[in-house]
């Protein structure tokens, strides 16, 4: 599962860089939102310029330059365009920008709490069934660890964090929701059950397959 998603960021990024460094920094990155990172390196190598030396993917990684601001061609051309209408308007939006909330950075800020209350080594919008599970500990925190079928998946239970324990504890709502659970007394009562891992938090089957 991580060599394919590893792949994915290798081919996004124009294949540059030194693969055995940058597959290690890859692995280095906990929890990875694999889609945002791919969206990020092939908007990277696009604002690149033919034959431009840019930054080894390794480096690139490592340096989480994956979380610096969109430099997609299409985006710096719109910057380009509206730059005489924006040097007019400049000391308006500074003004505003201090009453106006950044609702991206709280949206952002948000799905990286999100994704960071749960773990999953399954493919995305395939069933899979649970066979085994255990709740552990792991820095004072408590994680449900389900063994399914296809790989394994951990939801944060009881955190250190207010707010990831509140992200953590909506994934396993989303879980017993997906299980068809009511109640779970004990991790056993999901064994055999099945679900599927969509956008990042657990998903029923489709009714065809849960029949």
């Amino acid at each position: 599962m991580a060599g394919r998603e590893f792949e994915r960021i290798w081919i996004a990024y124009g294949r540059y860089g030194n693969k055995q460094a940058s597959r290690r920094a890859f692995e280095a990155i906990l929890n990875p939102d694999v889609d945002h990172i791919v969206s990020r390196a092939a908007a990277w190598a696009a604002s690149a310029k033919p034959g431009q030396r840019r930054m080894p993917l390794e480096k690139w990684l490592a340096a989480e330059k994956y979380d610096e601001a969109d430099r997609s061609v299409k985006a710096r051309a719109a910057r380009a365009r509206n730059a005489a209408d924006d040097e007019d308007d400049e000391e308006e939006v500074d003004v505003r920008k201090k009453h106006v909330p950044d609702h991206f950075a709280i949206a952002e800020a948000a799905r990286r709490v999100r994704q960071s209350a749960i773990e999953y080594d399954v493919p995305h919008g395939v069933p899979v069934t649970i066979i085994d599970s255990a709740v552990v500990a792991r820095d004072g925190d408590r994680w449900l660890e389900l063994q399914t079928d296809r790989g394994g998946v951990a939801v944060l239970l009881e955190g250190h964090s207010a707010s990831l324990q509140e992200a953590g504890q909506e994934h396993f709502g989303r879980l017993c929701d997906a299980c068809r659970v009511n109640e779970v007394n004990d991790s056993s009562d999901l064994h055999g059950r099945s679900f599927m891992i969509v956008r990042g938090t657990f998903a029923e089957l489709p009714e065809e397959q849960a029949a």
